[in-house]
């Protein structure tokens, strides 16, 4: 008699665990058809001062950067390890640039500035892609609407640290700049020589004193 029991258990849980694995299956598909192209799983590509840097992370600032340039490209497009491992230098580069904004705390973003910022990008995007909502395209990387706003803050942030910095910390004479019009207003920008080579200065330095690892096997 108990060993009958003992084996009714045994097959009911037997059917039990196989209903699961089941289920686990159905979600799995039904997320991989309602994602298409993204990663079911995210992968941790490398660590910035312990600050770490997945696939998807890439996978949107790669796409994000074909909207904002208006670069020619499909959405979400596989980037192969070359493109992959520009991107990735470029993203550390940022990290490392607005830690050390966030170590001197020179520059105010107002949330009108990134709304404005945000409404552009969004006319930019859906443009290129009418056939998939915006909600849908940052769902796909992990990102939300409170997560791309301050994304998108800190791209503001960086860009005018780059210039500030260079302007306060590179000593470049005010003979050496010329004063261009942009989006209506005066902006000073360096002779693109001295430009390019005091960010270069900047960036070596700071990738110098900075704990970069590399995980990825594909970087």
């Amino acid at each position: 008699m108990l060993c009958n029991r003992a084996a009714s258990v045994g097959i009911m849980n037997n059917k039990i665990n196989f209903l699961i694995i089941l289920l686990s299956c159905i979600i799995l598909l039904f997320y991989a058809n309602t994602n298409a192209h993204s990663f079911l799983l995210d992968e941790i590509v490398a660590s910035v001062n312990n600050r770490s840097v997945t696939l998807n992370e890439l996978y949107f600032f790669g796409n994000f950067r074909t909207i904002l340039y208006k670069k020619h490209g499909n959405f979400n497009e596989k980037f192969n390890n070359n493109q992959l491992k520009r991107l990735l230098d470029i993203y550390i580069n940022r990290i490392l640039i607005l830690n050390d904004e966030r170590g001197i705390n020179i520059i105010t973003i107002r949330n009108s500035a990134v709304n404005n910022f945000i409404k552009k990008f969004k006319n930019e995007y859906r443009l290129k892609y009418k056939n998939l909502k915006f909600s849908n395209f940052l769902a796909r990387f992990g990102y939300n609407n409170e997560r791309f706003f301050y994304f998108i803050k800190d791209i503001l942030i960086e860009r005018e640290f780059i210039v500030k910095r260079l302007k306060l910390f590179f000593n470049i004479s005010r003979s050496k700049t010329e004063a261009i019009n942009l989006k209506g207003k005066q902006v000073e920008l360096f002779e693109r020589k001295e430009l390019t080579a005091d960010l270069k200065n900047w960036i070596k330095r700071l990738r110098k004193n900075a704990k970069i690892d590399i995980i990825s096997k594909n970087f």
